[in-house]
């Protein structure tokens, strides 16, 4: 299997992504990567550019959003399909406001945030899709910190 066949497939099955039509799937597998990253590897922390959003394919990410700028031990754990990352998708604030680490080995496709938004924004239909579905990400990590 091709990692774009790899990617559609999990693009497709991933909350922000599931029901987008296959060329759109294609397109943004297109500005897509997948990539490995041990346990204890962290993917971003706060004030780091948001230049990708992720899509977890297989392993566990701990999300940790400290308002204080401290580590904390608790947090949400992301499993398969999740997206994080999503400050990407927020041009107007670019950088990073928590921390993702991997707490095993773990697979996530990377997608680059601006060419998502330029595909999404050629595309109404995909776009309104993607971006309701956003705010409920963006609600529930917020929630979920609590």
């Amino acid at each position: 299997m091709s990692n774009t066949t790899e990617i559609v497939q999990t693009l497709g099955q991933a909350e922000l992504f599931n029901g987008l039509d296959e060329d759109t799937l294609t397109r943004i597998a297109k500005v897509s990567a997948i990539k490995t990253f041990g346990e204890n590897d962290v993917l971003y922390g706060p004030g780091d550019d948001a230049t990708d959003v992720f899509v977890l394919m297989s392993g566990r990410v701990r999300f940790l959003l400290d308002s204080s700028g401290r580590s904390r031990s608790s947090g949400s754990v992301m499993s398969s399909r999740k997206v994080f990352g999503w400050a990407a998708l927020v041009p107007e604030h670019p950088h990073r406001v928590a921390t993702a680490v991997c707490l095993e080995l773990s697979k996530v496709i990377a997608v680059n945030g601006k060419k998502l938004l330029d595909i999404l924004e050629a595309n109404t239909g995909a776009g309104f899709l993607v971006m309701r579905r956003l705010t409920e990400v963006v609600a529930r990590s917020f929630m979920d910190q609590k």
